[in-house]
């Protein structure tokens, strides 16, 4: 005879003992942004539409405080040739009354491709439709085009209204002492030396180890505000595609025996990687 316990768990649907379906990988920054079509209080507007400009898209909730630094930003981002749009997850986008294209993203679904995770999401996409940047909780036109210079300098006939962000993007040698005080507060540290050096001299503390020669977009933190550390010989030429790739800090270290040491712990990439499928040829920015 069954017990009653058991005999619930036989009665229940078959749904409700399966697994939840995976979420879609978030897609790694320098690759083709996810399209997609979405509807607001001005008509149904897609990614197609804006093919050939770079866009600047924010998600987030419909709280007005939400977009008052997208809204600050917003005149001047225009002006550089970018298209701003708002996609809101939650509540009506008719509710807020702002200066650029608001569209709705009902249950976060298109949000989520992108990463979402229930912070306001900023997202820029460059004229040829690959996904540039990424950051959360962007507080200030600055900040704004930190993300955005790179997309906005390869975009034709364009200026940038200000100097600072492209002049923040060119990447910086620092010493071992830089790199543990970075390191602290938040940056991200990759271990780029050849396998016999790493054997030779041990492991670098907090850092992620990652081959030279398939080195992608992919492995980079998602927050392209995070700063990054290469460290490693021929570094270099990497740190100019990783600013390229969006992200306004980049820092060398082309020594890193400093740092090194066997009792060491390193952190690991999560495998496998995909390759990357970046363009081998840009235009020159600034």
């Amino acid at each position: 005879m069954l017990r009653p316990a058991l005999l619930i768990v036989c009665l229940l649907p078959l749904a409700a003992c399966e697994k939840e379906p995976a979420p879609m990988p978030t897609p790694p920054v320098g690759l083709e942004a996810p399209s997609w079509t979405l509807s607001g209080p001005g008509g149904t507007f897609s990614l197609a539409d804006a093919a050939g400009r770079p866009v600047v898209l924010q998600f987030g909730p419909s709280a007005p405080d939400a977009w008052t630094a997208l809204e600050a930003a917003h005149d001047d981002l225009e002006a550089a040739g970018a298209l701003v749009v708002g996609a809101v997850v939650e509540g009506a986008p008719a509710a807020l009354r702002l200066p650029f294209a608001v569209v709705s993203d009902s249950g976060a679904v298109v949000a989520e491709r992108y990463g979402y995770n229930g912070t306001p999401l900023v997202v820029v996409i460059d004229a040829e439709g690959r996904l540039r940047s990424r950051a959360e909780a962007v507080a200030s036109t600055d900040q704004f085009f930190d993300l955005a210079a790179n997309a906005l300098l390869e975009a034709d006939d364009v200026e940038l209204p200000t100097e600072s962000a492209s002049e923040a993007r060119a990447p910086r040698a620092v010493t071992a002492d830089e790199v543990r005080a970075l390191v602290l507060e938040g940056a991200a540290l990759f271990d780029l030396r050849p396998e016999a050096e790493r054997d030779a001299d041990g492991p670098i503390e907090y850092a992620l180890i990652a081959p030279l020669e398939s080195f992608g977009p992919e492995v980079l933190p998602m927050n392209a505000l995070v700063p990054v550390i290469l460290a490693g010989p021929a570094v270099d030429s990497l740190a100019a595609e990783v600013t390229v790739w969006g992200y306004r800090e980049v820092y060398t270290l082309p020594d890193a025996s400093a740092l090194a040491s066997p009792d060491a712990e390193p952190l690991a990439i999560p495998a496998p990687e995909p390759p990357s499928r970046l363009p081998a040829r840009r235009r020159a920015i600034g």
